[in-house]
């Protein structure tokens, strides 16, 4: 079973926010790199959404 995730304009904001901070305290290569990875996790998620479960403070 395959879902589509979608990228709501908050989240686009906040992956914007997560790579200058990155970028201001590391370098640009560390931030590419992890806003890189958290799309890529999406990804995974697209193909098997059951993959990970809600946490506890989350349900």
């Amino acid at each position: 079973m395959e879902l589509t995730v979608f990228w709501t304009e908050f989240a686009k904001d906040k992956l914007d926010d997560i790579f200058e901070y990155y970028k201001l305290k590391a370098n640009a290569k560390v931030a590419r790199k992890l806003a890189d990875s958290i799309v890529d996790q999406t990804i995974g998620l697209e193909k098997q959404p059951f993959i990970w479960s809600v946490g506890g403070s989350l349900e």
